[in-house]
């Protein structure tokens, strides 16, 4: 293939190209083609590996949308066919399938809203991890009335490399739907510290009730939150809270 061409002016005191000169103008054109290669070659893989991680967020999205969003539409649906036969019969009946429609509903919005901030990674960029952690706390004292707690340390973001923070901001979103979705918290902390100086620890407790993880059905996002930090050379661990409710645990260790 041809990239390019090499042209070449007379020699320094009028002298005659050789054949030597002829093969090293050659091998230094075949290197300077190969080198234009590889670098078009890395821009190929570079843009493929792009596309790879937009499809595989695309399908980590649709699964969640299927599992999640689609099945409680579809659940609100059944209800309220449900309510129009009981309308007459049972108005009491009738007006506790609403407000549980209505509950499960509003669920839905928070879902919803949590994949459309997903799509805009770059608020992370413009706004900073810390500031984006406190919206997701916002969002969820108005969503749920519970009552929360922030601690954050700037010199624990410190220690997170800039690719690391679109991943932590999604383990927190994750962490805080599934509490506003399951715990029926009223109580909410979010903390984040160094630990040994060069450890970044993020610790999220809820009073809720609390889950069994050994026997609890894992979702998509259970999993994708602990791919995420094995991703980043790190852990994430999710206990039983006494007297009742969770704790999160997210430990990342600096990369030197």
């Amino acid at each position: 293939r041809v990239y390019g061409r090499l042209y070449l002016t007379e020699k320094d005191g009028g002298a005659e190209f050789t054949k030597d000169d002829e093969r090293i103008a050659m091998t230094l054109a075949a290197q300077a083609g190969v080198a234009i290669q590889n670098a078009n070659l890395l821009e190929e893989v570079k843009a493929r590996g792009d596309e790879l991680a937009v499809l595989e967020e695309r399908d980590r999205i649709s699964k969640e949308l299927h599992d999640g969003v689609i099945q409680s539409i579809y659940s609100v649906g059944l209800s309220l066919q449900g309510s129009i036969s009981l309308v007459d019969r049972d108005v009491e009946g009738t007006k506790k399938r609403l407000d549980e429609a209505i509950g499960t509903l509003d669920n839905v919005v928070r879902d919803v809203r949590s994949y459309i901030f997903a799509l805009q990674p770059k608020s992370v960029e413009e706004k900073g991890l810390e500031h984006a952690i406190a919206e997701l706390v916002r969002d969820l004292e108005v969503n749920t009335l519970a009552e929360a707690r922030v601690e954050l340390s700037e010199k624990a973001f410190e220690l997170l490399p800039d690719e690391a923070q679109g991943d932590v901001i999604q383990i927190v979103r994750e962490i805080m739907s599934n509490i506003s979705r399951h715990a029926h918290a009223s109580e909410v902390s979010v903390a984040c510290a160094v630990r040994d100086g060069d450890t970044f620890v993020m610790t999220i407790e809820d009073d809720g009730r609390g889950f069994d993880l050994d026997s609890v059905s894992r979702g998509d996002g259970l999993n994708n939150m602990e791919e995420r930090a094995r991703g980043l050379g790190g852990s994430l661990t999710i206990q039983p809270r006494r007297p009742k409710g969770t704790v999160h645990t997210l430990i990342l260790k600096e990369r030197t």
